[in-house]
């Protein structure tokens, strides 16, 4: 705000200086210091004549402002006073008066907060209405003015207290996969136009749109009919310092009725949990895998045969090593923003003869010539038709050109660039926003580090989610920063299992994982495969 103000050479301009001071003080919920710049700002906006090259901004910004003494003064001081029936109402009646954008998403974002503060949700059918209200007025498009997590977390905490004094197990089920969806899975398979990606900047700034799109929560029955053969393991670490509780919501194959675990976190448990997370998991004891193992897939059990699990973790505990985790005979594992996400993908489909193409660093990275020499050997046996490219706009053509069942990219990813992210691609760095502007195959394989973290902020994205949101439907990707060589050798094995053997991508991946020494099996839990398992 400094630097704006000390640019703003107009009245008009100075004006929408005071204008963005109120929308970061009602971003920080400091409603009664916001209110009083609103009217600094009304005031002194009736005197922009159209001369003022800042006019048409300023004029655009008053309409956006509810009358002086309205619903939002009333409901500053309802929430003053903890009258969290008043504030409910009035922020209702703000979100009403508002255009349909962030601004009303906020205003019904604390009307919500205000009914979950004032422990006015006494039932299950009472938090489904506020699911209704939240998604009517597109609750994750306030996601870039304030705390959106926070309230659906408050929400989940709400379920759970109603279903332990017995309500049914579903709702809280539909709570954690909304949030879920808040985390990045509303990106993921909603269509998009093709106007906005030109370049990187503009592709990033796009991906804000798609992870604020409209959303609608999805049932128990629905998870378990669209994803009839898996376990869905939702997991949510919550707490402040000291005083940490696991929430574990399992839903089994053929059985709409999730199971709910709440479990305070001792000392030992913490301190577990913490050893394997990202890429410390990998010198993580046997005895806490075993610890946070047992934690998570209680309901699924230590020897669950055959068995295909879809895991929803909450941004705490997204990097971790799964294949490690999963229980003793699991086929595959995979991991997903949201079911309902998963939902949404297409199911990858098996090719006679599967088309694959590929970018690879092979000057600085072993694991990406062992994994491009793998590759030749298939395309040599009839298994596949292998095309290498070198640059993003040779990829470009090529995917316009010919459809392709697989995409692979072998190069370095960055930890945090930018907007948070960027292949090292041999034509230059690339944001993940780019791969929007492609025609994706249904299959994406990132083997770069960091290429399937989490978002650091509510705003970005990094690239496995960028692939998902562009159509892919299975993006393997690094958690952390994995050893390359390892790597492609865990890469060239998944391969020729699904490449060559038939074996479906998912169990495919966790087979070769398996086949490692027990010593080199958790650095290669840092590859995961994120989507429709």
């Amino acid at each position: 705000m400094e630097p704006l103000a000390a640019a703003a050479d107009t009245p008009g301009y100075q004006a929408l200086a005071t204008f963005y001071r109120s929308r970061l003080l009602l971003a920080g919920g400091r409603l009664a210091e916001a209110r009083a710049l609103e009217r600094e700002f009304s005031r002194t906006a009736a005197r922009i004549g159209p001369k003022d090259r800042a006019h048409e901004m300023v004029a655009s910004a008053l309409e956006s402002l509810t009358p002086d003494g309205g619903a939002m003064d009333q409901a500053a001081e309802a929430a003053r006073r903890g009258d969290h029936v008043g504030a409910a109402g009035w922020y209702g009646q703000c979100a009403e008066e508002l255009p349909a954008g962030p601004f009303r998403a906020t205003m019904r974002l604390f009307a919500e907060a205000a009914r979950v503060q004032g422990g006015l949700l006494p039932s299950p059918a009472a938090v489904r209405q506020c699911l209704s209200r939240l998604c009517a007025d597109n609750v994750f498009a306030a996601r870039t003015i304030t705390d959106v997590e926070s309230l659906l977390t408050g929400l989940l905490m709400r379920a759970i207290d109603l279903h332990q004094a017995g309500a049914d197990a579903q709702i809280v089920a539909e709570v954690a996969d909304f949030l879920g969806e808040f985390r990045g899975g509303t990106a993921v398979g909603r269509p998009q136009g093709s106007g906005a990606y030109d370049t990187d900047a503009r592709a990033d700034m796009t991906l804000v749109d798609f992870l604020a799109q409209a959303t609608t929560p999805v049932t128990a029955a629905e998870i378990v009919t669209g994803l009839p053969a898996h376990h869905v393991v939702w997991v949510h670490v919550t707490g402040q310092t000291g005083e940490h509780h696991l929430t574990v919501v399992t839903l089994r194959p053929s059985d709409p009725v999730p199971l709910v675990r709440r479990t305070h976190l001792s000392t030992a448990d913490g301190k577990a949990l913490a050893q394997c997370l990202d890429e410390d998991s990998e010198d993580a004891p046997a005895e806490a895998v075993r610890r946070i193992s047992d934690l998570f897939f209680a309901d699924i059990g230590p020897d669950a045969l055959g068995t295909r699990i879809l895991v929803v973790p909450d941004s705490a505990t997204w990097a971790m090593p799964w294949n490690e985790l999963a229980p003793h005979g699991t086929a595959a594992l995979a991991i997903s923003m949201s079911a309902a996400a998963a939902l949404r993908s297409r199911p990858a489909r098996a090719a006679v003869v599967p088309r694959v193409i590929g970018i690879f660093d092979e000057v600085e990275l072993e694991g990406s010539r062992l994994e491009a020499r793998a590759l030749d050997r298939l395309d040599a046996q009839g298994h596949i038709r292998f095309t290498r490219v070198h640059s993003l706009a040779e990829l470009r053509d090529a995917l316009e050109t010919a459809p392709y069942d697989i995409l692979t990219i072998s190069v370095h990813g960055t930890e945090s660039d930018g907007f948070e992210y960027r292949m090292l691609l041999p034509d230059g760095p690339s944001s993940p926003a780019a791969l929007l502007r492609l025609g994706l195959p249904e299959v994406v394989v990132l083997g770069c580090c960091w290429s399937a973290k989490s978002t650091e902020r509510a705003d970005t994205t990094a690239a496995a989610l960028s692939c998902l949101a562009a159509g892919a439907s299975q993006v393997v990707g690094g958690l952390w920063a994995i050893d390359d060589e390892l790597a492609g050798r865990l890469l060239a094995d998944t391969y020729d299992r699904h490449l060559r053997r038939g074996v479906p991508l998912p169990q495919a991946l966790r087979q070769a994982h398996l086949a490692l020494p027990p010593d080199l099996r958790p650095g290669a839990a840092g590859l995961a495969l994120i989507g429709r398992g």
